[in-house]
């Protein structure tokens, strides 16, 4: 039997319509969005922040994308229902889902006596909750045409936890779910995949370590010697959201510059 290799038609997203959330902002979620519209998707961009939003679909339009946005609370399900509706009433199907949308709360590194169930039950809402209301609210439309592909970005922190608690659990889930939801979704057309990155240099990640950002522990234990940058996880969305990973559902890539097979996960700020 011959083959028939066509990377191009296989990465071609021309037609599909994806929705990512935490979308506004240099990070994740922004630059899933980006290879998938480089791709051809036309891409529906839920964020809180109406005005950051607003100006990256003019960004993206500015580079010949088809972008439409939807502000969105990703911890209210209501708002997340709406988000989806919007997105389906823009741009008439939806076929690719990427839930970028996450914090690690103001309390991260916290051991079982000192959990605070405020930011507890905040990380949980806005990591988790966020992510499975656009599953269950978007699923249907992604079966249509039988090329769903749900997409949970998830983390390193979903394998082994250094005392991040509230933030490892919600990511622990979500690789738990992806298999589940693999697993029932498949008949329908739906793939349910994840990816767990390592340390990437986003705006939160500024935002954490200010002046002492690039000094941090974590990069001794990434032996390729840098921080993943959001393009790297960009581009490993744009593999699971087309037809490339088309016999892979339920299953996850970890891109994490070999962090993992170190042994080392999320290492406390100031730990020697």
């Amino acid at each position: 039997m011959d083959m028939n290799v066509n990377v191009a038609q296989a990465f071609d997203l021309t037609g599909r319509v994806a929705l990512i959330t935490g979308a506004s902002s240099w990070g994740i979620g922004s630059a899933a969005a980006e290879a998938l519209a480089a791709q051809g998707a036309k891409v529906f961009l839920v964020a809180r922040r109406e005005d950051k939003l607003q100006e990256k679909v003019a960004e993206f339009e500015a580079k010949g994308y088809t972008a439409a946005y939807g502000a969105c609370d990703v911890e209210s399900e209501a708002e997340c229902k709406a988000a989806v509706e919007s997105c389906v009433e823009t741009f008439g199907r939806l076929d690719i889902i990427v839930t970028a949308a996450g914090n690690a709360g103001e309390a991260p590194y916290e051991i079982a006596d000192e959990f605070d169930t405020e930011n507890w039950e905040w990380v949980h809402r806005l990591n988790l909750d966020g992510s499975i209301w656009f599953l269950k609210y978007g699923w249907k439309e992604c079966s249509k045409n039988k090329v769903g592909s749900v997409i949970f970005i998830s983390s390193l922190g979903a394998w082994t936890a250094d005392g991040c608690a509230a933030y490892c659990s919600t990511k622990g889930a979500l690789r738990s779910l992806t298999t589940h939801f693999g697993y029932h979704l498949a008949p329908y057309g739906v793939r349910v995949n994840a990816i767990y990155p390592g340390f990437i240099d986003t705006d939160l990640t500024h935002a954490a370590f200010g002046n002492e950002y690039g000094k941090v522990p974590f990069l001794e234990r990434v032996p390729m010697g840098r921080f993943g940058t959001p393009e790297d996880i960009g581009y490993a969305a744009l593999y699971l959201a087309s037809d490339a990973s088309g016999f892979m559902t339920g299953q996850g890539l970890t891109i994490d510059g070999g962090q993992i097979i170190e042994g080392g996960a999320f290492l406390e700020y100031g730990e020697e």
